[in-house]
């Protein structure tokens, strides 16, 4: 029980290192780090603003229209109503992502059935270069879609038990 009790511990270090790691990099600059992240940013303040996003932009060549899921913008919309605005673009996004090694641990655990290994794999998945690269300091739908990619894999491979077929 209290290796079990341990290894538990670990795989909230390892979160807890994560969002460390990423957020010590995150509030070394006020801005943002992709023009990107300015594009989020601009719909999120319009779900705000008139709890719709945005359909037209017209500060894009010549106007368009967007078709686009904006279910990440609701959830920065929302973390905004309880702490501010711009420190709910920065901190938020860092979280989510700091998710995927937990995902991968799970992952990983039912695959191989080696608890070690999953630690290991989880930690590795903390830092890799590519995801630190295209989700640092900016307001990506990656930070959203990794862990919820890699949480429907996860849940394909339970697919047989009721309540994983619904989360998938």
């Amino acid at each position: 029980m209290k290796i079990k009790l341990k290894k538990s511990y670990l795989l909230f270090l390892i979160f807890v290192l994560t969002l460390i790691f990423r957020l010590f990099f995150v509030f070394q600059t006020n801005t943002f780090s992709s023009d990107d992240a300015y594009f989020h940013l601009r719909h999120t303040e319009k779900i705000i603003e008139n709890k719709l996003p945005i359909a037209y932009d017209q500060l894009s060549y010549g106007g368009r229209f967007f078709v686009y899921p904006p279910i990440f913008h609701y959830i920065l919309a929302f973390f905004s109503i309880f702490i501010p605005f711009n420190l709910a673009l920065k901190i938020i996004p860092e979280i989510l992502i700091s998710i995927l090694p937990i995902v991968i641990y799970l992952i990983s655990k039912r695959v191989s059935e080696d608890e070690n290994a999953s630690l290991i794999a989880a930690l590795i998945s903390a830092f890799i270069p590519l995801i630190i690269l295209e989700t640092l300091n900016k307001i990506s739908v990656y930070s959203l879609a990794l862990p919820v990619i890699f949480l429907m894999f996860y849940s394909f491979l339970r697919i047989k038990e009721k309540k994983f077929l619904i989360l998938f």
